[in-house]
């Protein structure tokens, strides 16, 4: 057994990992979400559709995503040093669904692939999937001999069957979880496993009563989360799921099976690639509960009024409503979708394949590949294209899903680990925002690109670049800096923001007063009927500067450049830290300055000014034509990148720093 290994890391890499079967990104998504700033330094997966899935979402940058292909061609010895290793290696040789061959089956001896890597780069921790069938495949035995392998490496391992409908999924998928922490490292294990409930004393499925989304489910404001399926004017119903039905001719076979759109999914697989399907709900044939003798299905056992759906527990069985005849399989009966659904799989043939059929708006159907991906928490076409944008064909689609580990079981699971892996201190320093303020000239970009190249700039934690416009600049200047700011947002999807100096009326006790603050610009040239957004390229807000405060630049008034790069970068922070959505208007709408002459003069005088009348309101004229409001503007609607709403910032620790 080799010695404890000398562990260098950048000391910007806080927390680092290494993916196995990494498919399309299941458990880098829920890392994600757990660990914000942890770094994936390489991944390994083999089928063409889901590693160019993973690609187009995850790009190979400075030490991060490297590609190290096929994990038996892996050479462990050349890998980069990682905390965590994480898995979820082929689940089809120990699966209920499959043939259960074992270590007999070359998928199934992929783990001593794991214990390869294991065994040369003791990371300190490392996270394993696989189907709940692994525990008790060989009557237990193949579960014994990974664990003995896993403590013969110096791991102590702990395991729990996790379901994702008890983490808020609608679908009813159990998957077994195994975490080790390293004995050679000097720590001592930390207790991550049982995964408790709310109201339950053990984490046993038989015990838990968990209230999660329903497969239709909508949230209040009608967004994305909390929507499985796509449908309108549904009300939203409670319950198991519910086979109603099966479209094969024989009424038999798993993929045939149709399911009730109301309840919880069944679980998605991955066979055939075919997910849930659909026939015409006939009302006057209908369907009957074989047990129960309900035409038209029932509601399911664990529901109430309230419309919101209780997980299920291992003692309850889904309603089976039979068309013809009983002995239905899987794949051929049709489930009611009140509640949680089947699993989603892999395989499977039929009508149903993948993911069953469910009864929507009184037709049987499958999923769509869409809602295929919200039961294992992805987002929204996730799956459509692959690396260089090549669609990916509806059946590879729920193939790779079928075959996904759901992100919101790998989140919860790294919430609990994160405390005994990262320090709290180095976690609030990386924390803390970088602001990027771009001068438009080529030394400037190639120091951004820099930055960019090296992954100091992350879109998790708020880091944005600026632009801030004198409206002076050389005209090529400006096709450079939307240049860049393609390049920013598109690829590294870090916001870049141009921003101008305005003025606008604000009314006081005194009267109207002119006030400086800033606005967001587009890329595109300032046209006053075209697009009254664009950015000014004639000296304007030079000039709105310069009459605003009644001062040409100097050596010794450097107020253009305090007003129209300083101030309004420190403005734009204040709003961009406060994690606003918009900045406000300011002002009223006028189509007139609501400041007179008088107005201007006695100001002037009031602040012991020595021009005469003439002098000061001739100085005063052009910023007196200007706005006398900024208007209501939306971050989202200037930057392409993909980070809003944004994160909240931790406050507490920035002003800490700051006074120490």
């Amino acid at each position: 057994m080799p010695n404890t290994i000398n562990h260098k890391k950048d000391k910007n890499q806080a927390f680092t990992y290494f993916s196995l079967f990494s498919g399309i990104g299941g458990f880098e998504l829920g890392i994600q979400k757990a660990i914000p700033y942890a770094q994936c330094v390489g991944f390994s997966e083999t089928d063409p559709y889901a590693k160019s899935i993973y690609q187009k979402h995850f790009k190979t940058h400075h030490k991060t995503h490297k590609d190290y292909g096929d994990v038996i061609k892996i050479n462990e010895n050349k890998l980069p040093e990682f905390d965590c290793l994480v898995g979820g290696f082929p689940c089809q040789p120990f699966s209920v669904a499959g043939e259960r061959q074992g270590f007999k089956d070359t998928r199934g001896t992929l783990f001593f692939d794991i214990v390869r890597i294991l065994n040369a780069k003791r990371p300190k921790v490392f996270v394993l999937e696989n189907v709940r069938g692994l525990l008790s495949h060989d009557k237990g035995r193949t579960f014994g001999i990974l664990i003995k392998t896993l403590d013969e490496l110096r791991y102590d391992a702990q395991w729990q069957v996790l379901n994702c409908k008890h983490h808020g999924s609608p679908q009813d998928r159990n998957r077994v979880f195994i975490i080790g922490y390293s004995r050679t490292r000097g720590d001592h294990p930390k207790k991550i496993l049982l995964i408790r409930y709310p109201n339950s004393t053990t984490a046993e499925l038989s015990k838990q009563q968990i209230v999660t989304n329903t497969i239709i489910a909508k949230s209040a404001d009608g967004t994305r989360s909390g929507s499985y399926i796509i449908e309108s004017g549904q009300a939203q119903v409670t319950g198991k799921a519910q086979v109603i039905g099966n479209v094969n001719p024989s009424s038999t076979g798993m993929n045939g099976k149709v399911y009730d759109s109301n309840v919880i999914a069944p679980t998605l697989t991955t066979n055939k690639g075919e997910g849930i399907k659909v026939i015409a709900y006939n009302a006057e044939r209908g369907f009957r509960d074989k047990q129960l003798g309900k035409k038209n299905g029932g509601s399911g056992i664990l529901s109430r009024g309230d419309g919101v759906s209780y997980a299920l527990t291992k003692n309850h069985t889904n309603y089976v409503i039979q068309l013809t005849q009983p002995g239905l399989i899987q794949g051929a009966r049709i489930y009611n979708p009140s509640g949680i659904g089947i699993t989603l799989n892999s395989k499977g043939g039929g009508m149903g394949a993948n993911t069953g059929l469910y009864l929507v708006n009184e037709r049987a159907r499958r999923l769509t590949p869409i809602e295929s991906e919200r039961l294992q928490d992805f987002p929204d076409n996730w799956t459509q294209f692959g690396k260089l944008g090549e669609p990916i064909s509806d059946r590879q689609r729920y193939a790779c899903i079928g075959n996904a580990v759901n992100t919101k079981v790998v989140s919860a699971i790294f919430d609990k680990l994160k405390p005994s892996l990262i320090d709290k201190q180095t976690e609030q320093e990386l924390l803390i925002p970088s602001i990027v303020s771009f001068s438009g000239g080529r030394t400037s970009a190639m120091m951004l690109l820099k930055l960019l190249e090296q992954g100091k700039l992350q879109p998790w934690r708020g880091d944005c670049v600026v632009f801030n416009n004198t409206s002076a600049e050389y005209p090529a200047t400006y096709g450079f800096v939307s240049r860049l700011k393609q390049i920013t947002e598109q690829q590294y999807n870090i916001p870049f923001f141009m921003l101008e100096f305005c003025t606008y009326e604000a009314k006081t006790s005194r009267g109207f007063v002119r006030r400086m603050t800033y606005k967001l610009v587009n890329d595109l040239p300032y046209c006053k009927h075209n697009n009254p957004s664009g950015y000014k390229f004639k000296g304007e807000v030079f000039e709105e500067s310069i009459s605003q405060s009644g001062v040409l630049p100097s050596n010794f008034q450097r107020n253009c450049t305090i007003n129209m790069k300083i101030l309004v970068t420190n403005y734009f922070l204040a709003d961009w830290l406060a994690s606003k959505p918009h900045i406000d208007q300011q002002g009223l709408p006028s189509k007139t300055s609501n400041i007179s002459d008088a107005d201007v003069v006695k100001k002037h005088r009031m602040y012991h000014g020595e021009l005469s009348d003439e002098a000061i309101i001739d100085k005063k004229t052009f910023v007196r034509t200007c706005q006398t409001f900024r208007p209501k503007q939306s971050f989202k609607d200037y930057t392409k990148a993909d980070v809003i709403p944004i994160i909240k910032f931790n406050y507490t620790y920035c002003i800490h720093k700051h006074y120490e």
